[in-house]
């Protein structure tokens, strides 16, 4: 587990099953709750049913999915369930300098509660050590 002992809630939207597991199961073995889905759409649905009821510490959202980009997601969680997340983290293979990532940095520009991250599991590594 971390070296806080804290248990982390983590929701995950990764299109590609087996790299979504790799980073849940990673998670899990750090100690952490985490919750994959395979698309935003599933994200937000799960959500809305959810309603009140759901707290995650972070929301890990990846660029590329079906049906709704990750941008798209972010912006819905923040428009609509925004209270849910101390921090929604854009994680994506895309380098910030691409023109889809440059605006989704410019939009949230000055929000405290997103990142950008490009995917790695070394990143993953050292922003839950940072973040306690």
């Amino acid at each position: 587990m971390s070296s806080s002992n804290k248990k982390l809630r983590i929701l995950l939207a990764e299109d590609n099953i087996a790299l979504g597991e790799l980073f849940k199961e990673y998670l899990s073995l750090e100690g952490h709750d985490a919750i994959l889905f395979k698309d935003g759409a599933s994200v937000l649905k799960f959500l809305k049913l959810e309603r009140g009821k759901a707290n995650f510490d972070y929301a890990f959202i990846d660029f590329n999915m079906p049906q709704m980009k990750g941008d798209e997601v972010i912006e819905k969680i923040f428009d609509e369930h925004s209270s849910l997340f101390r921090k929604v983290i854009l994680f994506t293979s895309m380098l910030p300098t691409d023109p889809e990532i440059l605006n989704i940095l410019t939009k949230t520009r000055g929000n405290p509660r997103f990142i950008y991250m490009l995917k790695s599991l070394p990143n993953l590594q050292h922003f839950l050590a940072d973040a306690f």
